[in-house]
């Protein structure tokens, strides 16, 4: 039902979001254009990156697939930030920002919850503590924090994303 019912439903209506953002953000832009950059932008919150539009062979797919974890996650990712970055990023990094503040927002409340402090040293992550004294820090995966992630440790950031076959090769 989630897979089937539920997400189909959220990305369908973030489109719809995406498309009136676009819209009213860039008012001289043909529709078509606006369609093709809410349609873009959906894919990489979503998943379903169209390979074949972009011109990719299922092989090059399928090579990604073998050396990394979710190539397309990592993909998307990086598109959107990507997008976000640009001339006509206005839309993305609105929704990026908006990301930010909630994850942060949400982490703070976590953290004053699970140990009674901010653990501002951890921007987007929920400080829990262990039975040994120690803090295990749990964070929400999104493009926000893998950027964060890639800034502060660009290695570990990579290694994260290599197939197990390949990471034991490389470590």
């Amino acid at each position: 039902l989630i897979f089937e019912k539920y997400i189909p439903g959220r990305k369908a209506a973030a489109f719809q979001q995406l498309v009136s953002d676009y819209r009213a953000k860039y008012p001289a832009w043909p529709l078509d254009r606006v369609y093709d950059e809410a349609a873009a932008h959906t894919n990489e919150l979503f998943g379903g990156i169209n390979w074949r539009y972009l011109g990719r062979s299922a092989k090059t797919q399928d090579l990604f697939r073998a050396v990394s974890l979710a190539p397309d996650w990592t993909e998307a990712n990086l598109r959107l930030l990507k997008r976000s970055l640009g001339p006509n990023g206005a839309v993305a990094r609105n929704q990026l920002f908006k990301l930010g503040a909630a994850t942060w927002l949400a982490a703070r409340i976590g953290n004053y919850l699970t140990s009674g402090a901010p653990h501002n040293e951890t921007p987007f992550g929920v400080a829990v503590p262990q039975k040994d004294g120690q803090e295990r820090v749990y964070t929400l995966r999104s493009p926000i924090t893998d950027a964060v992630h890639f800034l502060q440790d660009q290695r570990g950031f990579m290694l994260n994303r290599l197939s197990p076959a390949v990471k034991s090769g490389v470590e």
